[in-house]
């Protein structure tokens, strides 16, 4: 190749090419080196996190555990200490969810209703699991039921969509129609129920089945209340 062939270097020398790269490094290092810490740092950091994260959770996991042996055990003092301090260290978990569900029975059993309607509604206001949130309405129908609100409940138990809940909830509105007076409703609402029941590998039914069978023979008129 002629030297007239020859393309023309950018940097000539080697000591042209240093000087470029010492040029280079004065005017980009610190952009360089910022973005490698903060690479860095942002993977050290979501690792943190997620460590943070599966330490909670397992934390959680074992106050609720300890609520449920009082549970178990029938200590109902205690199974309430333990499910507030479940609320109050996670409350954003669905352990905590949970733990209201259960101070929402606890509740109910010590005839105040109010505060278990209160619970409720805050579990169908913050959990984040749909099952959660609608086992927390079945609940507070079934307490406004028993409040002598037979409309109100029946309100309640409207578009649920969890297959356990919503078996639960047209056994429910069965009781509900049943107690009205619309028989032929509430034997449409427990077949339904039971229905369900088969289609979720629940065969241990025994109750909706009789409620069903006491039933008898639809008359096909819906009769109303």
């Amino acid at each position: 190749m002629s030297r007239e062939e020859r393309p023309v270097d950018v940097y000539r020398t080697e000591e042209e090419q240093v000087e470029a790269l010492k040029r280079f490094w004065k005017e980009n290092g610190k952009a360089i080196v910022g973005g490698l810490a903060l690479g860095l740092a942002l993977l050290f950091g979501w690792r943190s996190w997620q460590l943070y994260v599966a330490n909670q959770e397992a934390r959680a996991s074992y106050a609720y555990q300890v609520m449920m042996s009082y549970r178990t055990g029938n200590k109902d003092g205690l199974a309430k200490a333990a499910a507030e301090k479940v609320v109050e260290d996670h409350p954003r978990s669905t352990y905590a969810d949970l733990a209201r569900l259960h101070l929402a029975w606890l509740a109910n059993k010590e005839g105040k209703a109010e505060e278990a309607a209160s619970r409720l509604r805050e579990v169908m206001a913050k959990a984040g699991i749909d099952g959660v949130r609608e086992i927390a309405r079945i609940r507070l129908a079934r307490l406004t039921l028993g409040g002598g609100q037979p409309d109100e409940a029946l309100k309640l138990l409207e578009g649920l969509r969890s297959p356990v809940p919503l078996l639960l909830a047209e056994e429910l509105r069965g009781d509900i129609l049943l107690q009205k007076g619309r028989t032929d409703e509430a034997r449409s609402a427990y077949a339904r129920a039971l229905e369900l029941a088969k289609k979720n590998a629940r065969a241990e039914v025994p109750l909706l089945s009789l409620k069903l069978e006491d039933l008898g023979p639809g008359t096909g008129g819906g009769d109303q209340g």
